[in-house]
């Protein structure tokens, strides 16, 4: 959605005993195991077979990869979590892999803070995040993002899916990421309220 720059930063776990109890499946479980413990999840999630079938087949994630998204995803219990494994089941690279995992983390540590997330919803394209006021939240855990091109198309794109399904609120960009002033104030222009997560 972005021309963003993911930095190697390391994983958002939100609770020391979350973070223990995958680094005790890591080192108790076979990969094999460990994949059916996180179908075993996605099934729980109401994702379909199909589609966790795509995810787990992406060689691009590594079965920790899988165990540690699917273990956030389980912690935010949103709705709709189809459209985020859906998305994630298509990545073309590991960047984009490493960064699918990473917002799965951040959206479960950072739901309280951005009014909890209750759905995922797909706008233009792009899964999304609906908070219970209803607020329409991007999450995406970044190091730069600038505005280019392509992101002014996506975003263009998406506050025009917005207005298309009603939606009169201005949407949330909540990121880690350090936005260019260009970037910043073309966001603004869109409507856009940036949230700065730490």
């Amino acid at each position: 959605m972005l021309m963003a720059v993911p930095g190697p930063g390391g994983a958002v776990v939100s609770s020391t005993s979350t973070a223990s109890s995958i680094q005790s499946t890591l080192r108790e479980k076979t990969s094999a195991q460990i994949l059916q413990q996180v179908r075993e999840t996605l099934q729980q999630l109401g994702v379909s077979g199909q589609t966790s079938a795509r995810l787990i087949g992406n060689k691009l994630y590594t079965p920790a990869d899988l165990l540690v998204m699917t273990s956030a995803l389980a912690r935010l219990r949103a709705g709709k979590t189809e459209l985020f494994v859906a998305r994630a089941a298509q990545a073309e690279g590991r960047d984009v892999a490493f960064f699918q995992r990473r917002r799965a983390e951040l959206l479960a540590a950072k739901s309280a803070e951005l009014g909890g997330i209750s759905e995922f919803v797909s706008v233009a394209g792009f899964p999304l995040n609906r908070a219970r006021n209803g607020t329409i939240v991007a999450v995406f855990p970044l190091d730069d993002v600038t505005w280019v091109e392509s992101s002014g198309r996506a975003f263009e794109a998406v506050t025009a899916g917005l207005r298309q399904i009603g939606y009169s609120q201005s949407p949330v960009l909540a990121t880690t990421a350090a936005i260019t002033p260009t970037a910043a104030q073309e966001l603004q222009r869109l409507g856009w309220t940036i949230v700065a997560l730490k």
